[in-house]
């Protein structure tokens, strides 16, 4: 496999003397899930936004397929994030649109044509199993369906990487676990996944590799199975 991304000596400082990020290195390979683990105010968040280049670090380089995002020039930022997916906790669906037009939201500013909007929106609405729910609006649905619209957004321009921030955080067990089954069908088709949790069983159910984070540093890095906090 091949290093999607590498964070090279990464630290973020905040103007009061918070410290974000401590001296962080790590690489992620082309194809990894990856669940990034910790309290709140461990750093989950502060790698997040620099691997969005929403904020950029105090000293580090941040590479992704090679390219230090830190030095691409903010005119340039919205074309490099159209490779990379982001399902948050809140859903951020637009509550006057219908579950077709939130995902067809996403192609249209990406500039995609009509005619791949009509093909691709039916088919990620398939996958994520809302393919009977495409005129209805976010507030006809439950919670775990607007998770599900939100992937389908997240994943319907075919990023090379998905970031999962708390999925899971406002929903139950069972919906919480058929979340996480559709993140690990996404991933078995080639999109390298990054999930933030606080929830233990399903990264132990997961069974993968867990990046732990305290204080701004990784404390632990396993390629399988649990965390500890």
């Amino acid at each position: 496999m091949e290093n999607m991304i590498y964070l090279d000596g990464v630290s973020k400082e905040y103007k009061k003397g918070d410290v974000g990020l401590q001296d962080i290195s790590l690489s992620i390979e082309r194809g990894e899930f990856v669940s990034l683990v910790g309290q709140s105010g461990a750093g989950k968040t502060t790698i997040i936004k620099i691997l969005l280049g929403e904020k950029k670090p105090s000293k580090g380089a941040v590479f992704f397929d090679s390219i230090d995002i830190t030095k691409i020039p903010s005119r340039k930022l919205n074309q490099f994030r159209r490779k990379i997916g982001v399902v948050f906790q809140d859903f951020r669906l637009l509550p006057d649109k219908t579950v077709f037009e939130n995902v067809a939201f996403a192609m249209e500013a990406s500039g995609k044509i009509d005619e791949d909007i009509k093909k691709d929106v039916p088919y990620v609405l398939k996958l994520v199993g809302l393919e009977e729910k495409v005129d209805r609006f976010p507030r006809e649905l439950s919670s775990g369906q607007k998770q599900r619209v939100a992937i389908a957004r997240a994943i319907v321009n075919q990023p090379d990487l998905i970031i999962a921030d708390e999925p899971t955080g406002n929903l139950d067990p069972i919906n919480a676990d058929e979340i996480i089954e559709i993140f690990k069908r996404i991933n078995s088709m080639g999109t390298t996944v990054i999930l933030t949790t606080h929830n233990k069983s399903i990264v132990d159910r997961l069974d993968g590799r867990v990046i732990t984070m305290e204080g701004g540093r990784i404390t632990r890095d396993t390629t399988k199975g649990g965390f500890v906090l």
